[in-house]
């Protein structure tokens, strides 16, 4: 593997001996914190003609694990490495076509009348180019895996202050976050009253409602209700028997001025198929409350649902 020293010099004479005319134009991601081999060959080959350009691919979620560095952080690793490159962004597109031609329109704006060619390896993104410019494919050696590389730097922390300045440095270029749940007001008829389903977590002498965070592997927000319900209290319920009541931002504890909690309340009536409810997950107790003596115990991040809930079941 080549030292950065070593390597920068070892650039520094294949710029000056470039040979071919025209571009060699690079389109990649880069999320890693050098170059690897592989990387390093389709680049050195690239910066053989007599300019050289990188595009660097930025996604619709940046600062994600498959997409962890932003642009100027990839930009001031490869400009230190290729001083002379011109190096810019390049923005996923739904259609490869379109994408294409954002690619075409990039770098011929810079170079109106040069050839141009697109460089990359097997892997890269030389099958997805429909655009103008010849491709060149480049034959890699080396079979690096940068996801890999990825999963092993995330392992674990650095003690050092430049790893510490790095991470602070991500968490103040992300977007802000909105953090997803569901909850849902199980209610079931007694005589001719209601009665409200509420929980207590282990150290609280308030009551919720059941529910949590929406997970990836839910397929929509009222099946990530029935599962939280079956989670908390053990009570199967069929999606169709959900009604959606409300959304709302949750003001509790845990909000952030950059990271919210937005929340979708479904209302259920429960009944005795789907079984009894009994605590479970991070609740410690379940409990069937009247609709006078939920208002008293209900926490008061939720007490808007708890609203909503008894206008749904007309109780005054």
């Amino acid at each position: 593997m080549w030292t950065d020293k070593g390597f920068n010099l070892e650039l520094n004479k294949q710029s000056e001996a470039a040979t071919i005319p025209g571009v060699g134009c690079v389109i990649g991601r880069f999320h890693i914190d050098q170059p690897h081999a592989g990387h390093l060959h389709v680049l050195n080959e690239a910066n053989k003609f007599t300019n050289l350009v990188i595009l660097l691919g930025c996604a619709s979620f940046p600062l994600a694990k498959k997409n962890p560095l932003d642009f100027v952080t990839r930009k001031q690793m490869l400009q230190t490495m290729f001083p002379h490159a011109i190096i810019l962004p390049i923005y996923d597109k739904k259609s490869d076509v379109v994408w294409s031609k954002q690619l075409d329109s990039i770098v011929r704006n810079i170079f109106p009348f040069s050839p141009i060619s697109v460089i990359g390896s097997r892997d890269s993104f030389l099958g997805r180019y429909s655009g103008n410019f010849n491709k060149i494919l480049i034959e890699s050696p080396f079979e690096i895996d940068a996801t890999s590389i990825r999963e092993k730097l995330g392992s674990q922390p650095i003690d050092s202050p430049k790893f510490r300045a790095g991470v602070i440095y991500a968490s103040q270029h992300i977007h802000p976050r909105v953090q997803a749940t569901v909850d849902i007001g199980l209610y079931r008829k007694v005589g001719s009253s209601y009665q409200i389903l509420l929980g207590r977590k282990k150290d609280s002498t308030d009551y919720c409602f059941s529910g949590g965070f929406v997970d990836g592997s839910d397929y929509s927000l009222v099946g990530a209700a029935s599962r939280e319900l079956l989670e908390e209290t053990g009570v199967r319920i069929y999606e169709e028997e959900m009604k959606y009541l409300t959304s709302c931002k949750i003001q509790d504890w845990r909000s952030q001025p950059d990271c919210c909690i937005l929340t979708t309340f479904f209302a259920a009536k429960w009944e005795k198929r789907m079984g009894i409810p009994k605590a479970a997950d991070d609740l410690e107790e379940v409990k069937w409350f009247s609709t006078k003596q939920a208002p008293k115990v209900i926490t008061k991040a939720h007490t808007y649902l708890l609203h909503c809930l008894l206008n749904h079941l007309k109780v005054k």
